[in-house]
């Protein structure tokens, strides 16, 4: 029993002391001026740049729906580096990394974004990038304290759905992505010839293995259940996007990726944009290039890189 808490505390350890390495780390900042390759070969900074005729043609062949964790550990402070020539900055973010961890977001410093707004910024930036494709806005799931689901969402009402909504309750995204599926079904089943592809974006700190109630073996028994009632590949495309840089989320998104196919699906629908990706790319761009990728070789799984 003690060399079983003793081992479990040393992993705590190397993953705390990996996530105050990354705090230090120079290319991630809130510029985000360094730029790593995405799947498919992509090296250029497109964070700020619009997408063009191709990319909106891409994206117009799918239904999309988001997924926002309203959860509490969602107001984690971890989501903006501060320069590593302000020592004090960092030490703050590195103990934010901590109690982040620690407390599910409750004990953070306020500074910087926090991984909550981080999601809202980028879901905003979605919708004013897709509003000539989507005129009559997205469906917006959010799930924590209770699940909700906003429809017709555009730039022009975002904020006024949003502006209130802030972190708590536990981070239960299956009962979520469940009712995504099952409405999208219900949906094809009555008009076949009428439905596009589904796309789902799920943005979360990807702590999906914490709390009392392990939502990473429902997660894969929802997914591995979807895959069974299609008929292609690309009918379905699920992204988790990780928010944040709490310890063992990555760990936990990843287990939610391979693990999967213990399950059996008939085919691999999940992909996977990292936080680093996220930041340097923002949600538009990491999506489309994925996508890119996945059009091009269908059977890549797009597996996450291990970068945050």
């Amino acid at each position: 029993m003690i060399d079983r808490i003793l081992k479990q505390t040393s992993l705590l350890s190397i993953l705390l002391s990996a996530q105050i390495a990354i705090a230090f780390a120079e290319p991630l900042n809130g510029n985000i001026t360094h730029v790593a390759p995405l799947a498919g070969g992509v090296t250029k900074d497109a964070a700020s740049e619009k997408i063009d005729e191709s990319e909106q043609a891409l994206l117009s062949k799918y239904e999309t729906v988001i997924i926002l964790d309203q959860s509490t550990s969602m107001r984690g402070h971890d989501c903006s580096v501060p320069h590593s020539s302000n020592l004090i900055k960092k030490i703050v973010f590195a103990s934010n990394v901590l109690l982040s961890s620690a407390s599910a977001g409750m004990l953070s410093v306020p500074t910087g974004d926090s991984r909550w707004k981080l999601a809202v910024d980028e879901t905003r930036r979605f919708l004013i990038d897709t509003a000539g494709i989507y005129p009559n806005g997205l469906k917006i799931c959010t799930y924590g304290l209770i699940d909700h689901t906003y429809k017709n969402v555009r730039p022009d009402n975002f904020d006024q759905l949003f502006k209130n909504k802030s972190p708590f309750g536990g981070t239960y995204p299956a009962g979520a992505l469940a009712n995504v599926f099952k409405d999208y079904f219900k949906t094809r089943d009555q008009n076949k010839n009428e439905v596009k592809p589904l796309l789902v974006i799920l943005i979360s700190d990807c702590g999906f293995d914490y709390g009392r109630c392990n939502q990473t073996r429902f997660l894969q028994n929802i997914i591995a259940a979807a895959t069974k009632k299609i008929t292609s590949q690309n009918e379905i495309t699920l992204y988790f996007v990780k928010t944040g840089l709490s310890p063992g989320a990555n760990i936990s998104a990843i287990n939610t990726h391979f693990y999967l196919f213990s399950k059996k699906p008939k085919y691999n629908i999940v992909r996977y944009i990292n936080f680093h990706d996220l930041r340097t790319y923002g949600l538009t761009k990491a999506i489309i290039y994925t996508l890119i990728s996945q059009n091009n070789d269908p059977k890549q799984t797009l597996a996450p890189s291990g970068n945050d």
